[in-house]
């Protein structure tokens, strides 16, 4: 998957204003992270070969044991074209599976891929040192764009102040415009409400504010 598919240089850079015009209201810093994808996935184009291969073979079993007659060949050439379809027609729905983004993800299973990419918003969150900020107000908006999912990561500072069901209408935004391909848009409309938190638990912009983190979205193929 290629980010940039999603976002170009003029919607990072409304992004990074959204980000700046945030601050200005509220002394925690927004982060923004964007991936491509968490993982490869391998396991999803192998599930599909071996369901579509399992199917097959069952198939031809069938053909082969019930309606001999519609093999016009011999039975040991029959018997090799039991063995070979399934294998052909595995690999061809691997093949098929590795080509769509859409058929990997409903091959995956949702537990797994909701800790894999809560682990890459971990890492990211550690990798942007979200963390080193004065009053440990940093809050990271981490969206893995093959996934479709979203993790909101506030520090110790913002988290003392927020519960974690605070950040359900970002995540569903920022979910609800990967799945619209309104990637920049949602993404400003996030931090606008992330801001909007912020200011009502209290975490407010000071005189003596500073730019702590960087305003401008980091982009990840993985």
């Amino acid at each position: 998957m290629q980010v940039e598919r999603y976002l170009g240089e003029d919607e990072l850079e409304r992004v990074r204003s959204a980000v700046a015009a945030a601050e200005q209201r509220t002394s925690g810093e927004i982060v923004t992270y964007l991936v491509g994808r968490c993982d490869s996935y391998p396991e999803s184009p192998l599930r599909a070969g071996i369901v579509g291969g399992a199917v097959t073979l069952a198939a031809s079993m069938l053909v082969f044991l019930f309606a001999p007659l519609w093999i016009s060949f011999s039975s040991e050439a029959g018997f090799a074209l039991v063995l070979a379809a399934p294998v052909l027609i595995g690999a061809l729905c691997a093949g098929v599976c590795a080509a769509s983004e859409r058929l990997q993800r409903l091959l995956l299973d949702r537990s797994d891929l909701e800790h894999r990419v809560r682990q890459r918003a971990e890492a990211a969150f550690l990798e942007q040192e979200v963390f080193a900020t004065r009053e440990r107000t940093g809050v990271l908006l981490f969206l893995a764009l093959f996934e479709r999912r979203a993790v909101v990561l506030a520090d110790s500072g913002i988290a003392a102040r927020l519960p974690e069901s605070a950040w359900r209408e970002v995540v569903d935004e920022l979910c609800g415009g990967m799945r619209r391909g309104e990637v920049a848009a949602s993404l400003e409309r996030a931090v606008d409400r992330v801001a909007a938190l912020l200011e009502g638990a209290g975490v407010e912009r000071r005189p003596d504010d500073e730019q702590e983190l960087t305003d401008r979205p980091t982009v990840r193929e993985r």
